[in-house]
């Protein structure tokens, strides 16, 4: 590849007015350019009209050429068979990906090494649970009934005139049931990857849910005037003066330090206010417990705000509170 091209633009000084190098040059760029098969009608012109964009023929490229003159630092011609020159670095770069390569497979020899020189337990057969659940993945990969679809959609359906309603959290009474016999007895669980049987226990650590679905988990009422579960009654919200609902838009400074220059800013919100009440206290399970055994059992019609619209709380163990 030819390394010095300034000919392309010192020799057209004016438009139309090229000297006799730039002829003999831009003639060899053209029979070169033309040269290769490129499945089209033309070739990319490299004025700076066309800039690489539109294909020309080899007559309209030369006139395009004579008229607008090449594109700027157009000296590598990548758009007509050529490519960008190896660079050292990226030579350096190659031989550390080879040595990196050669060091995985080092890394793989050892792992290999390692897992020969493993002493293997005696493989035990799955217990019961477990070589239910195998079954059942198994059994997953299997079509039902032929020619059925993929996907289906599976209603729950609870039958009888006394439904909970919107008290369907008693559902989660076995769950709870369930939770506290896995963390006092224990479940026997199968390991697949040492083939062996042992006894888990399980905790209930985390739970994630949207806010509806955090209210039935949490048997708190997740609108009106006190919608968040943990901040309760300490939240502070306004009502609006014509929608007659609670709104807690520009009420994020209560959450802020006591000795926050933000609570005494009137200006910077839009209630131009300033706000003293202390940040909402988050509760203690104990606190809780507290406040659930304080309802009445059973599924209550009619609760205040400073109640519990459901009756779950009173079913969870002080292993579940805390």
């Amino acid at each position: 590849m030819e390394t010095d091209r300034s000919w392309m633009y010192k020799g057209r000084r004016k438009r139309g007015e090229v000297t006799a190098e730039w002829i003999s040059k831009t003639t060899e760029f053209l029979d070169k350019a033309f040269s290769r098969e490129t499945g089209r009608a033309g070739v990319l012109c490299p004025c700076n009209y066309c800039n690489n964009t539109r294909p020309q023929t080899r007559d309209m490229m030369m006139k395009h050429l004579c008229k607008f003159g090449f594109r700027a630092a157009y000296t590598v011609w990548v758009y007509h068979g050529e490519t960008y020159p190896a660079r050292e670095s990226d030579i350096c770069q190659s031989i550390e990906d080879e040595d990196r390569v050669a060091e995985i497979d080092r890394m793989d020899e050892m792992i290999d090494d390692v897992h020969d020189a493993y002493v293997s337990v005696e493989e035990e057969d799955p217990e019961p649970t477990a070589q239910a659940f195998f079954q059942m993945l198994s059994a997953a990969t299997q079509p039902l009934h032929e020619h059925t679809q993929h996907n289906m959609f599976l209603t729950l359906i609870i039958p009888g005139p006394n439904y909970p309603g919107k008290h369907i959290s008693v559902f989660m009474v076995p769950l709870v049931d369930e939770l506290i016999h896995a963390w006092q007895q224990g479940v026997l669980t199968y390991d697949r990857a040492t083939k062996t049987n042992f006894n888990m226990r399980v905790s209930f650590l985390y739970s994630i849910h949207d806010l509806p679905a955090y209210g039935i988990f949490s048997g708190w009422c997740v609108h009106g005037k006190m919608p968040c579960p943990t901040c309760m009654e300490a939240l502070q919200g306004k009502m609006l003066k014509f929608g007659g609902k609670y709104s807690f838009f520009d009420c994020h400074r209560q959450f802020l330090p006591i000795d926050h220059s933000f609570r005494s800013d009137s200006h910077s919100f839009l209630s131009n206010t300033t706000v003293s009440n202390e940040p909402p206290l988050r509760l203690l399970g104990q606190e809780i417990r507290a406040r659930g055994d304080s309802t009445s059992r059973g599924v209550p019609r009619h609760l205040t705000r400073e109640e519990w619209n459901a009756a779950i709380l009173k079913f969870i163990d002080e292993e579940w509170t805390r």
